[in-house]
């Protein structure tokens, strides 16, 4: 699992490195369809719904006047936030899925064990 984790992690990141060299051109749109397209393959199809929120998130701010979209600091969030999402679907959902399916009665427990316990 460590090695799964290891080459996803060098798969998301990929991106960010690539997208933050292209954005030092001109080229703010290319850049960030980069970084969104793959940093979303990676975690694809949690990224989806993510990614919707993050453009009604920087919707929100235009409408406040304040522009976010293309600067170097949202290439970053962007990454970090679809990095995460990918990250807890693929190596805390999934595994606790099918845990669960293959034995069959049990609930899937949760992370805290205090937390189940109250």
């Amino acid at each position: 699992m460590l090695k799964a984790k290891a080459i996803w992690l060098f798969l998301a990141t990929a991106p960010l490195v690539r997208g933050l060299q292209f954005a030092e051109g001109r080229h703010h749109g290319e850049a960030l369809e980069f970084l969104v397209g793959i940093t979303m393959a990676v975690g694809f199809p949690t990224t989806l719904p993510v990614l919707g929120l993050l453009f009604l998130a920087t919707m929100g701010l235009r409408h406040l006047g304040h522009e976010v979209a293309g600067t170097r600091d949202s290439f970053v969030a962007a990454w970090a936030v679809l990095v995460v999402t990918g990250y807890l679907q693929w190596f805390v959902l999934v595994p606790r899925l099918v845990r669960w399916f293959r034995e069959p009665g049990q609930q899937p427990q949760p992370a805290d064990p205090e937390q189940g316990r109250r």
